[in-house]
């Protein structure tokens, strides 16, 4: 597991800082420089005597993790160190931006589909792919320039940049820990660091065995709970917060106090759970959560991503395993007799129009988590929910006992 602390400069030399910050707008440029190389033009490379190549008007994406810079006219006043950073940073930028068109040509290659499926596919993968934007990229130094110097006194260290080039020289730049690193002092810092205009990011890692031992709980997210687990567990809610948002102006300072409140009390909240008996955590996996609906301004403040990274955290460090599963229906489902129907849920409340099972939605759905049940995708569209049917481990039936039979994907 991986977390970072970030420290200002504001302890640091008027004069080391102005070479600073020249060396981070030149390694901007060289980068911008050695993107514009590969994104127009055929690369070819030999790993372990097998000829490669890769090129983005064409769809090839061998993409190496690391090239030589001697083979490339670039002119550039930063060091052939430097120049290594450089290229390892954009050639990983490269690959996060092919990797979606590399699994498309994949699936097209590979599978056998439907022919309106592969018409659609084939012109995804036909369209040009949009060019990272690198012009506020953060220079990404490894041991090679970038040293921890321990130090005692009132600062904890220094960060020694050497090797950037002749024009640089030796810029050493005094790091003060905070109160984050105090949790991260069983921690090992890791050799690279992230350069930004006002702080640098330390790495620190640590690895976590996974538990063998214990239950395992569905998790359900919402704005009445930030997080109801299928164990009892204290239930926050998020509703004041957002509410207090949709009265502000965006953009505002009142609006972004509001911003680091609401993550504050995520943090806080996620922070109360008890994970000493948990050994796996069901979590709910929402995508596309108000994909092409309007929403209101209330609602728009609602942030599952940053529920879900607090919650994925704190199990890394419990050593819980997460499992995301599949969330539609769930909580339309009566976790006692498995029936679905849209009607079972108003609000906070749900009420089975089945068996006349009673709870809370949230809870409700979050034993539904731990549940494994049958997919019910190829229902979506069908609206069988407002007539209800039975959803069990065993299979999807209507009213009557008949399954329902699942269409041919």
């Amino acid at each position: 597991m991986i977390k970072s602390t970030s420290h200002n400069l504001n302890h640091s030399n008027t004069n080391k800082l102005d070479n600073y910050f020249y060396f981070c707008k030149e390694y901007r440029r060289y980068s911008l420089a050695l993107l514009d190389y590969f994104w127009n033009n055929k690369i070819s490379y030999k790993i372990k005597e097998k000829n490669l190549f890769f090129n983005i008007a064409s769809n090839d994406f061998e993409i190496p993790s690391m090239m030589s810079t001697t083979s490339i006219d670039i002119s550039t006043d930063i060091s052939a160190r430097a120049q290594k950073c450089a290229m390892t940073q954009v050639l990983g930028c490269l690959k996060s931006s092919t990797m979606k068109r590399k699994k498309q040509l994949f699936v097209l290659n590979n599978y056998d589909l439907k022919p309106n499926k592969r018409e659609k596919l084939l012109k995804k993968t036909k369209k040009p792919l949009t060019k990272p934007d690198l012009s506020k990229l953060n220079p990404e130094l490894n041991s090679i320039c970038a040293t921890f110097e321990v130090a005692s006194g009132h600062f904890n260290g220094f960060l020694k940049l050497s090797s950037l080039g002749n024009k640089y020289g030796k810029i050493f730049l005094p790091i003060k820990f905070h109160k984050n690193n105090q949790k991260l002092k069983d921690w090992q810092m890791k050799t690279s660091f992230c350069l930004k205009n006002q702080s640098i990011d330390i790495r620190w890692e640590k690895d976590f065995s996974l538990k063998n031992e214990g239950t395992i709980v569905g998790a359900d997210s919402g704005v009445n709970s930030i997080v109801t687990l299928s164990a009892p567990q204290p239930i926050k809610s998020l509703k004041p917060i957002l509410q207090k948002l949709s009265r502000k102006i965006k953009g505002s300072k009142s609006f972004r106090r509001a911003q680091d409140e609401r993550t504050n009390f995520i943090n806080y909240t996620i922070n109360l759970l008890n994970f000493s008996e948990i050994k796996q955590i069901n979590l709910e996996d929402v995508k596309q959560l108000r994909y092409k609906q309007s929403s209101s301004r209330f609602l728009s403040h609602f942030t599952y991503p940053a529920i879900r990274q607090k919650i994925v955290s704190r199990c890394e460090e419990h050593g819980v395993r997460v499992l995301l599963t599949a969330s539609p229906f769930k909580s339309q489902r009566c976790s006692v007799c498995g029936w679905v129907q849209k009607k079972n849920r108003k609000g906070e409340k749900f009420n089975c129009l089945d068996c006349g099972h009673s709870a809370n939605a949230d809870a409700n759905s979050a034993i539904n988590q731990t549940i494994f049940l049958p997919s019910v995708y190829h229902l979506l569209k069908s609206g069988l929910n407002r007539e209800g049917f039975f959803w069990t481990p065993s299979g999807i039936y209507d009213r009557f006992g008949q399954e329902l039979a699942v269409p041919d994907l």
